[in-house]
């Protein structure tokens, strides 16, 4: 490329990296007062045939829909223009700052289970976002996974459709075609080789992607790849490596050769994964129950001790199995049966365009809705009797003066909050607390004093607000219950409600 600007505006910096599709530049933003950096992309076709400009120029449109409509999420980079400049297509993106995943890959270095668990969920959030919205990245590899350095959250970018632009050529037959497959070898899979990309696919690269941070080895060809099965040709890796062996069965199923046998989309592996981390979780808990039975609570009998030793020979972790023992144990030891009630508590996870919250399964949540989103998801306990106790998360957009937390706390909940409380009850100045990913937040409890469903008894209430601020807009998880059940409610719905509250 000659031009040093484009459109008069973007002012090109440096070149960022040239493949077989076009180039990506580093430039800057005139228009704009601060200059700001952005990421422009240039596709050429290979050749100059009118017929296979009119279709590159078509593919690149609706590319660019797409990408304008995935950069609504908060871990892909916006779309900021796209246009065509002497027979050349260019996007212009938003620019990233941090490291690609490639320098944290560093061959021969192996990642711990945990931090590898980690990296997973990271990846598959973002990519369920991709896969719901109909679009296959197919170009899934470390290089195009950048850790934001603001946040430490995986970026996706580089989607491989596009690429099919800087790809396109006339055959002898006159038929417009690929000149190269999408993708880069070592991260594909033979489906995906042959021009039939599935959501599976892009798990597969992931899948690959684990196994490469676990083992440090590089499944390039330039770099030996993964060692293989010499009859069923899938990778074997779980000897060189200390892991768990349900972890190891959830990356084998992602990267099976047969697209058929592996997870067919991203949010498959999330459920995956967390049926994985509730069976360790359960495991850690029926592990300490001997811990907790001699030093906080009396020894159960030898029935519960038999019980429990064979679910450990026989690693019964099933929610039927353990309702089953809780049954079984009730009778006989109190202390037991709360134990398994606790063991056995369960959660769900709502997410959408804004936010991603995990909630009591048993509590079922109702949205209201007046734009694109829900703006009020109420979770309401399954109880039926007395007071029944409600957890709210909802949106609320500020002013430019609104700019912190403390600011919303002052200007509209503060007031609002007066209102409901008597002066003898009124609440404490607002702690500091986090939500998901360490964001900080601020929370405030206080006490009502109101009917319950019957009409007939005052009862105290409490409540919970907990609020934080992001780009101008609220966000605010409130909880309302018996002030008798608190306790109970803050430890299995508030905190894991509050700790994975995450806003997109």
């Amino acid at each position: 490329m000659n031009a040093t600007v484009l459109r008069d505006r973007y002012h090109i910096v440096k070149p960022l990296s040239a493949g077989g599709f076009g180039q990506t530049f580093l430039a800057e933003d005139w228009d704009l007062p601060s200059h700001q950096i952005c990421v422009v992309k240039r596709f050429q076709p290979q050749s100059n045939e009118p017929f296979v400009l009119q279709q590159g120029a078509r593919l690149f449109n609706q590319e660019a829909e797409i990408l304008h409509r995935l950069g609504n999420h908060d871990r892909i980079p916006r779309l900021l223009a796209h246009f065509e400049e002497n027979q050349e297509f260019y996007m212009v993106e938003e620019f990233i700052e941090g490291d690609v995943l490639s320098n944290e890959l560093t061959r021969g270095m192996q990642k711990g289970e945990d931090q590898v668990i980690s990296l997973l969920q990271d990846i598959l959030e973002v990519l369920a976002f991709v896969h719901g919205q109909g679009v296959i990245h197919r170009d899934i590899k470390p290089a195009n996974l950048i850790r934001r350095q603001s946040d430490g959250k995986i970026v996706l970018i580089d989607f491989g459709a596009v690429k099919e632009i800087g790809c396109l050529s006339v055959n002898m037959q006159g038929q417009l075609t690929p000149t190269i497959a999408i993708g880069t070898h070592g991260y594909i899979p033979d489906e995906q080789a042959n021009g039939k990309p599935r959501f599976s696919s892009d798990v597969y690269a992931v899948g690959v992607i684990a196994i490469q941070a676990l083992t440090g080895l590089n499944p390039e060809p330039n770099f030996g790849g993964f060692p293989e099965d010499a009859v069923t040709g899938e990778f074997q890796w779980r000897d060189a490596v200390s892991v768990s062996g349900e972890l190891a069965d959830v990356i084998d199923k992602m990267v099976r050769k047969d697209c058929r046998q592996r997870y067919a989309s991203a949010v498959e592996v999330l459920q995956g994964l967390d049926v994985f981390l509730s069976n360790t979780k359960s495991k850690t808990l029926i592990s300490a129950a001997p811990i907790l039975a001699s030093t906080q609570v009396s020894q159960p009998p030898v029935s519960f001790m038999s019980i429990l030793s064979w679910f450990r020979s026989r690693k019964e972790t099933t929610a039927l199995a353990i309702a089953l023992t809780a049954v079984i144990i009730a009778p006989f030891n109190e202390d037991c049966r709360k134990f398994f009630v606790k063991f056995m508590f369960s959660y769900s996870y709502y997410e959408d365009e804004k936010i991603k919250i995990k909630y009591p399964a048993e509590w079922q949540p109702s949205t209201s809705v007046t734009g694109i989103t829900p703006d009020r998801i109420v979770f309401k306990s399954p109880k039926d009797n007395g007071f029944q106790e409600i957890v709210t998360v909802y949106s609320e957009k500020l002013s430019p003066q609104m700019s912190s937390s403390q600011d919303y706390y002052e200007k509209i909940l503060k007031p609002e909050i007066n209102k409901q409380v008597s002066k003898d009850l009124l609440p404490n100045t607002p702690q500091k607390t986090n939500l998901a990913n360490n964001y900080p937040a601020q929370m405030l409890v206080f006490i009502t004093k109101q009917k319950d469903s019957a009409g007939k008894n005052v009862v105290p209430i409490k409540h919970k607000f907990i609020w934080t601020v992001k780009n101008n807009q609220a966000y605010i998880l409130t909880y309302k219950g018996e002030d008798s059940n608190f306790l109970e409610d803050e430890q299995k719905v508030i905190e894991p409600m509050k700790q994975s509250f995450e806003i997109r």
